[in-house]
């Protein structure tokens, strides 16, 4: 295949590589990725790699990409500067599709509207419907829900730590319903619990609900109750609904190193195992895995990846279920320890 012209070199702060060509070919749904330098690799189309797209770092699927992109291959830490700012919402919302938009109210700008009905004044909400159908600018300080809705979500969300740290969590102990989302916990974890339930007033604002609700003996849920953050999750965030759908949020690789090891910490206090060498990390995503292992490397971190194909495990009172393949990750070193500096573990 005959090599591609070059393109308009990466930003300094990655390190990238210029894909000379992708092959498919004829045995299997196999992808050949072959880099400027020579480095080649040989992957499913549905795998996932780290690219750049409009000057972020964002993950692709190796059958989107095409001769000339640009994929991420870090050897070292990569310096980052400072981040994002705050993540607006409000492209999103004014691109949601009638349907959805129609249930869906801003508070914070009814008082600044003219000709508009006196409940939606008093009561200070403006459905998303008719912002849209007007074009109005929805201002920066305004906050959103779902109408009846109680949970309230500002329309900037602030990059914090403990939005990441949430975000890490979410990724270790997260479920995504419509209406609610769980964090599970083992019932002993009583400082994690309540810190969790902290960390999300902390990460998105007072007029979020939350609750802490046993499961049974053994297991605690933190429950919040948020329709509009849990459409946030899924089509802002994009983090995955179960645990086999995870993967890590293209924001993360686009803050810097100290958020970046929030979101590490929230993951490991949620799903780590820390020995006295090496804190072990399990999860059956392969998406997570690979944006995990990306992260570790872009922070220059030590650590090695094994994997467990399926079986069949059988459980207390003899009830046996399929288990989904796991991929293991185990990072070396402490917080201090050579090779590791400023480590999260």
């Amino acid at each position: 295949m005959r090599r591609a012209s070059p393109v308009s070199p990466a930003p300094p702060q990655v390190q990238g590589s210029h894909v000379a060509a992708v092959r498919d070919p004829r045995q299997g749904p196999l992808y050949e990725v072959e880099l400027t330098g020579g480095r080649k690799v040989t992957v499913t189309g549905s795998h996932s790699v780290f690219a750049l797209s409009q000057k972020r770092i964002v993950a692709f699927r190796v059958e989107d990409l095409r001769v000339g992109d640009y994929v991420v291959v870090p050897n070292r830490e990569l310096p980052l500067d400072s981040g994002l700012p705050g993540l607006d919402l409000r492209p999103w919302l004014m691109a949601l599709p009638a349907g959805e938009a129609r249930g869906i109210m801003l508070h914070g700008m009814a008082k600044g509207l003219p000709d508009v009905p006196r409940d939606w004044k008093r009561f200070d909400f403006v459905p998303l419907s008719y912002i849209q159908e007007r074009r109005l600018v929805i201002p920066e300080d305004a906050r959103v829900n779902v109408r009846f809705g109680r949970s309230r979500l500002p329309v900037v969300l602030s990059i914090t730590p403990a939005l990441l740290r949430f975000l890490g969590l979410y990724a270790a102990e997260g479920t995504r319903q419509e209406n609610t989302i769980f964090l599970s916990f083992g019932a002993h974890e009583k400082e994690l619990i309540n810190g969790t339930l902290r960390l999300v007033k902390e990460a998105f604002g007072d007029e979020t609900r939350a609750s802490i609700v046993p499961a049974h003996r053994t297991a605690v849920c933190v429950k919040v109750y948020s329709t509009i953050l849990s459409r946030v999750l899924r089509d802002v965030f994009r983090c995955g609904d179960r645990a086999f759908t995870k993967r890590v949020p293209d924001v993360v690789f686009n803050v810097s190193r100290d958020l970046q090891e929030e979101y590490l910490r929230g993951y490991i206090d949620g799903d780590g195992h820390r020995g006295p060498q090496k804190v072990t990390l399990a999860t059956v995503s392969d998406d997570l895995a690979t944006g995990i292992g990306f992260l570790l490397a872009a922070l220059g971190k030590s650590y090695s990846v094994g994997r467990r194909g399926g079986s069949l495990r059988t459980f207390p009172g003899g009830y046996q279920s399929a288990c989904r393949p796991v991929s293991y990750i185990y990072v070396y070193g402490a917080e201090g320890t050579r090779g590791q500096p400023r480590s999260p573990l």
